[in-house]
Parts: C-alpha cells; sequence; structure tokens
C-alpha cells in the first residue's frame, strides 16, 4: 500500500504520547523482614489529574500532526487498540483509553536516591555491604536515555569497589 501503514505486514510507525516528569509518584515498601519476602511496588500511575491531562494533550497534538499535509503521504487508516474502547473522539473518551493503556517507558527513579537512601558511594545508609546501582539512585528523572550516566557511574564505582 502507498499509505504508509499496512497492518497485515505489520507496516506503519506509532506515536505514543510520554510524560517525561510525570508528577505522579508511586512507593515501594518491604511486604516482610525475610530476604526472599518480594518487596510491594505500586507505582500509581496516572494518580495525579495533571498526568492524565498532559497525555491527553499528547493524544491531541499527535491527531494535528496526522492530519498535517506533511503527513498525508505517510498516513493510512489508524489500527485501532486491542480491547473495547469508544469510538468517540471525546476527552472522556480517550481518558478511559488512556487509563487503560498507559504504561511506563521509562526507567523509575527516586527511590534510593543519592544523599537520601545511599550515599555519594552508593552505600545504603545504616546497611552495611550494601550498594544500590541502578537508575533508582537518581533523584529526579531525566528526559533522556539514562544508559551512557548509569554506564558510567556503574564504572566509577566498580572502580571505587575494587581499589578496596
Amino acid at each position: 500500500q502507498s499509505s504508509g501503514i499496512n497492518a497485515e505486514y505489520g507496516e506503519g510507525f506509532t506515536f505514543i504520547p510520554t510524560l517525561l516528569h510525570p508528577e505522579s509518584t508511586g512507593e515501594v515498601r518491604l511486604r516482610g523482614v525475610g530476604i526472599h519476602d518480594p518487596p510491594i511496588v505500586d507505582p500509581q500511575y496516572l494518580a495525579s489529574e495533571a498526568d492524565v491531562r498532559s497525555l491527553l494533550s499528547g493524544v491531541r497534538y499527535v491527531q494535528k500532526l496526522v492530519g498535517t499535509k506533511a503527513m498525508a503521504a505517510l498516513v493510512g487508516e489508524a489500527v485501532p487498540l486491542p480491547g473495547p474502547q469508544s469510538k468517540a473522539d471525546t476527552d472522556e473518551a480517550w481518558i478511559q483509553t488512556i487509563k487503560q493503556f498507559a504504561f511506563t517507558a521509562g526507567h523509575p527513579s527516586g527511590t534510593c536516591a543519592i544523599g537520601k537512601v545511599v550515599t555519594d558511594e552508593l552505600k545504603v545508609v545504616g546497611v552495611e555491604g550494601l550498594r544500590v546501582v541502578d537508575s533508582s539512585i537518581f533523584p529526579n528523572t531525566v528526559s533522556g536515555d539514562y544508559t551512557g550516566v548509569l554506564v558510567a557511574v556503574a564504572e566509577k564505582i566498580a572502580q571505587k569497589i575494587k581499589s578496596v
């Protein structure tokens, strides 16, 4: 097809509005005292109405974008989302769809923030022999990919550990 999308063969493109800096915050709690007790993780996605409104704004922006002359040659039919959802193009219908299909695409951060939970050497405060070296050490979510920064942090901590 010349429309740019051929659902039968899987050709096409996807726009996914994303929250880079959500207001909603989740929590991680201990389930028990045993080392094999899995933690309780409650991400509390979209707990903030501002987050829902921001994603709705993203949906509306994408609708405008795909309706432009520049995109006309690339845009064919929209592939429907799985499951029941409203065909209405109302804010309420989109909010229901957003709440049904929202997911995380980033690296949660802040649960072991430097200066609060871990030291600048990534040692867990009050726990001997334990370090945390992942994106949870960053106090705030960044707008880009963490990979390069995490590799640098891990290399630096590995050098510290090896030198002990």
